[in-house]
């Protein structure tokens, strides 16, 4: 590198250091939002399927296990073939399972379950009646037995002892939790009666009882696992009132599956019940659609037992499983539409302040460019030389703004740490502003006088060109596009850049209508002698300074609008038809991501701002100068510098604010319909979104941004001031 350039480095080390940190922020923002949009997706459906209900959830099958033993009438039946191959059987299932769903279930349970149906007179509660006691609460009791071979993994014994295999003619030995013991009023080693459909010894076909004894209390290892979250009557006894007005206590108590196939015959047993659960941990979104057409395919086919007898016990699982996922596709469609939304805005705007200040670099750098064209250098060794230039600060920027957006943003598990997608969007972050310098430099340099002459004076066709693809954009939106998006469950891709079209097109008509506008206010300054306003006016009319400044406050604030107007809209549809609560149609954290993405809008906006203002820091500085000279104060020229500026800022945001507004309408009105839910894992229809507007929240982000922008400006004029002061006392 010879002496020319390291001095022309170190000249621009704080405009380059300014870069790197721009560069830093949005490469960070471009890798960074993706990565935390699907975590946010992913955490939200795990958490979709682990809080719906186990009996909605999870894949639970009923088969009536009993066998005839000989002709019906003079003899009994056998539940001994099915009891006995239900373990190979749930294995074999599962093995068979497509890949997707094995992964997401554990292995699969049993239990033999005795109880007549509910009727009437138990309030709809099944199980055998028992016998009246000295510690019953009183009213109707009844109570369901179970045989669950893994009893003693999913809970504690607490007194007593575990039940022992039940013997003919003796009490079935029972446990209860403590809850149910304590509610029924039953203790440990004490007996009651059973009314059933036998005797514990004679035929299925003699009405009659047994006798329970509870012979130990149990307590759940963990009342959130799937076994007692599935039926919560095993937990603790229900209760509730007939139509007669008697009440009715529900309860479970369990006997030793090791006995179950001697007992089952004799009190009617012959239902067994399997289930798989579905662990909400081990469901991730990469997988969500193999999950959902293998449960589509697994819910489809029954399995037949192969328990060696003719009696084709058949294995119909069902769930509500598919349903919840459908609702969380939907979940997954509206918010990634507005996380989508949000951070192509602020990426939009960062990529404008981006090429703000690669050309406020390449514009400072012109003396030095033009003393090495008097040393032979050519256009494209000085486009490439201002290239490498900003190299050395986008390179290290991008590759640190890279490394935070990974580590900020974990990928969902299973998913791969760095993929293709952060490589291409790096390269792309570093080769964005070294091409844009490289251009800047061509076309500024490259081209003769009278090329740049007629490209300025035909820049009206560009504009119209950038103003009727706008219009298109939003035509297209507003029509075809919004009714596929809605018949195909997709937001249009196109609604997620229109706001920018808009925003820019909207900033060409300002910047073109803003000197006509400005020229009428001068007139009507002049006639009233505030001097200091009208040269302000006449300034701002000549001046191309503010073309940054306007383009970068309206697209912020046009997008900051249409981002807080999608998600009122899908916030307030949600409310209105979830009666004021409103279904789950937004990933938690999603209000988050949206003012953040708001924030990002106007910290990009700020910083456009800022790089406008030190562009035209020469010019105010050497105007100021002439004020002085010509007898303006201090206060007057700072009101010279004031209306150069503010004017632009207040129109620029009232025009982004309506256009804002104006592309909220094709933009909601492009989003699909979202599922009402009705009840846990179910489809109660769909509701479509209408436009909301919260005026509070527009007026936040408006005079916001107008904030933010006046701040700057003025921060920029008071410096001017104090360097215009200094350099009067210098000089006098």
């Amino acid at each position: 590198m010879n002496r020319l350039r390291r001095r022309s480095l170190a000249d621009q080390a704080g405009r380059l250091t300014v870069l790197g940190l721009l560069v830093a922020v949005l490469t960070m923002v471009a890798v960074g939002a993706p990565r935390l949009s699907e975590g946010m997706l992913d955490s939200s459906l795990r958490d979709t399927v682990t809080v719906s209900s186990p009996s909605a959830r999870d894949l639970i099958a009923s088969v009536e296990a009993d066998h005839e033993t000989g002709p019906y009438v003079t003899s009994g039946f056998t539940v001994e073939p099915t009891w006995n191959a239900m373990p190979d059987a749930l294995a074999t299932t599962r093995a068979s399972m497509p890949s997707a769903l094995r992964e997401a279930t554990t292995p699969g349970r049993y239990a033999g379950v005795a109880g007549p149906a509910g009727s009437e007179g138990t309030a709809g509660m099944p199980g055998f009646g028992l016998g009246p006691a000295k510690g019953s609460p009183g009213g109707i009791e009844v109570m369901q037995l179970e045989a669950y071979p893994q009893l003693q993994k999913d809970a504690t014994l607490v007194s007593g002892h575990w039940p022992r295999a039940w013997v003919a003619g003796t009490p079935i030995p029972t446990v209860l939790t403590v809850a149910t013991a304590k509610r029924l009023g039953w203790r440990v080693g004490e007996s009651r009666s059973l009314s059933i459909n036998g005797d514990c010894g004679a035929s299925r076909h003699t009405v009659g009882y047994c006798v329970l004894q509870l012979v130990g209390t149990i307590e759940p290892k963990q009342t959130d696992s799937g076994f007692w979250q599935l039926k919560p009557i095993r937990t603790k006894t229900e209760f509730t009132y007939n139509s007669g007005g008697n009440p009715v206590y529900g309860s479970v108590g369990w006997v030793a599956a090791a006995g179950w196939t001697t007992l089952a015959p004799r009190i009617g047993g012959v239902d067994v019940t399997a289930w798989y659960n579905v662990d909400g941990s081990r469901v991730s979104l990469a997988g969500l659609q193999a999950l959902q057409d293998g449960l589509t395919s697994f819910l489809a086919n029954p399995r037949v037992v192969e328990d060696g007898t003719d009696d084709a016990h058949v294995l119909q699982f069902a769930s509500l499983l598919p349903n919840i996922l459908q609702s969380f596709q939907a979940t997954r469609q509206s918010s990634a539409a507005i996380m989508a939304l949000a951070a192509v805005a602020a990426l939009g705007v960062g990529l404008l302040v981006l090429l703000t200040t690669v050309s406020l670099l390449v514009r400072t750098r012109r003396p030095v460019r033009e003393l090495m064209r008097v040393r032979g250098a050519t256009v494209a060794g000085l486009a490439a030389g201002s290239a490498g230039e900003l190299a050395w600060a986008v390179l290290p920027g991008a590759v640190v703004g890279a490394a935070a957006g990974i580590l900020l943003a974990v990928r969902p598990p299973g998913s791969t740490p760095v993929g293709v997608r952060e490589v291409v969007t790096l390269l792309v972050c570093v080769l964005a502003p070294i091409v844009a310098a490289a251009l800047f430099v061509l076309i500024g340099e490259g081209l003769s006088d009278g090329v740049r002459a007629a490209t300025a004076r035909q820049r009206w066709i560009g504009e119209v060109f950038l103003v009727v693809l706008a219009a298109a954009a939003f035509v297209t939106v507003t029509g075809e596009a919004a009714s596929e998006a809605q018949a195909s469950g997709n937001p249009d891709p196109l609604s997620v850049a229109l706001v920018l079209l808009a925003g820019l097109a909207g900033a060409v008509i300002v910047l073109r209508g803003y000197p006509l506008l400005l020229r009428g206010v001068g007139r009507m300054l002049r006639g009233r002698g505030r001097a200091a306003a009208f040269v302000g006016v006449l300034e701002a009319t000549r001046s191309s300074g503010v073309a940054w400044l306007v383009t970068a406050a309206l697209t912020a604030t046009a997008a900051g609008v249409l981002i807080m107007v999608m998600e009122t809209s899908v916030g307030t549809a949600a409310t209105h038809a979830g009666g004021g609560t409103g279904p789950a149609v937004l990933v938690p954290g999603l209000v988050a991501y949206v003012v953040a993405g708001i924030v990002l809008c106007s910290l990009f906006s700020a910083a456009a701002f800022a790089v406008s203002s030190v562009a035209g820091t020469v010019a105010r500085r050497r105007r100021g100068g002439i004020l002085h000279v010509l007898g303006f104060s201090r206060s007057q020229s700072t009101r010279v510098s004031a209306w150069g500026v503010v004017p632009a800022v207040v129109i620029s945001v009232a025009v982004g604010v309506a256009i804002g507004l104006l592309c909220g309408m094709p933009v909601v009105g492009a989003f699909p319909p979202l599922p009402v839910s009705s009840g846990p894992g179910s489809s109660g229809g769909t509701m479509t979104i209408s436009m909301a507007v919260s005026w509070p929240l527009v007026w936040v982000v408006g005079c916001g941004i107008l904030v933010l922008a006046l701040a700057v400006c003025f921060i920029a004029i008071g410096a001017d001031s104090r360097a215009i002061a200094r350099e009067s006392r210098r000089s006098s």
